[in-house]
């Protein structure tokens, strides 16, 4: 950038002129007095040492700064502002909108169908940071906090009714509408056995159980999908269900229904 000029025109030099009155009323006799390479701050500092120019900006440039409009009280510290950096916040002690259920259904339907797959490169380097995360002090602290709690099912109930529909579920869910099969959502704490709440179950009086899980969040903090789903068969087997898991790469329609087989009503 060496070598170049910026020009200002005679317009746009007296543009600035009229819209910056220190300008026009300061500078010129400040050049005048204590030579041009001296700023009208630096002269200030030299008058009064040890001050803070900041705190005494009408003295400094000769203008009245007017005040912040949020109330603090304060001054801006640039003529054409309105409020200090940070201090203009409209939502401040407000309750934004909220948003109406049909906008947000028209934002999942918008998400639906989409696949988010990651590369096999990109899932080990979640897991890598995760591992790096989840450090052995951490897992313990967690351990101890949660060691002896049990919820009641009405706790778990209450939470689960808490958590909205995922978009992997709503792509599970149009599988089972565009197919007629006979089973439901109850993945919102609706229906809950030995402590576990599935995501989908028959409503035709069989006691068969769907579950539909993202890989990778069942695999972090060195737990194996193995675990997870040995655990979920020994649990609801022991009062008579049966079990299908889905994962995010198997839910499409000719996978499901040919998993689901006899079972589809």
């Amino acid at each position: 950038m060496a070598g170049l000029r910026y020009l200002q025109t005679s317009s746009g030099r007296d543009s600035m002129m009229q819209n910056k009155p220190w300008i026009k009323a300061n500078v010129s006799e400040a050049r005048k007095s204590v030579g041009a390479k001296i700023t009208l701050i630096n002269k200030w500092k030299r008058e009064h040492p040890g001050e803070q120019y900041k705190n005494h900006l009408d003295q400094v440039y000769g203008v009245v700064f007017p005040f912040c409009k949020c109330g603090c009280g304060l001054k801006v510290i640039k003529y054409d502002n309105n409020y200090l950096h940070g201090h203009n916040k409209p939502w401040l002690g407000k309750k934004r909108p909220s948003i109406p259920d049909e906008v947000k259904i028209k934002m999942r339907n918008g998400h639906l169908g989409k696949k988010y797959n990651v590369s096999e490169e990109g899932h080990k380097a979640i897991m890598e940071n995760l591992k790096k995360m989840l450090t052995p002090e951490n897992r313990m602290k967690t351990t101890l906090k949660l060691r002896g709690r049990k919820l009641s099912p009405e706790h778990i109930q209450h939470a689960l009714k808490r958590r909205p529909i995922t978009s992997l579920e709503l792509a599970f869910q149009k599988i089972i509408d565009d197919n007629d099969l006979s089973y439901k959502f109850v993945g919102n704490g609706a229906f809950i056995i030995d402590g576990l709440n599935p995501d989908f179950i028959n409503i035709n009086g069989k006691k068969i159980a769907i579950e539909v899980y993202a890989r990778l969040f069942k695999q972090m903090g060195n737990r194996t999908i193995e675990k997870y789903k040995e655990n979920r068969i020994k649990r609801l087997s022991a009062y008579g269900w049966k079990v299908y898991f889905f994962d995010e790469t198997q839910v499409n329609a000719d996978y499901v229904l040919s998993a689901l087989g006899g079972d589809k009503n």
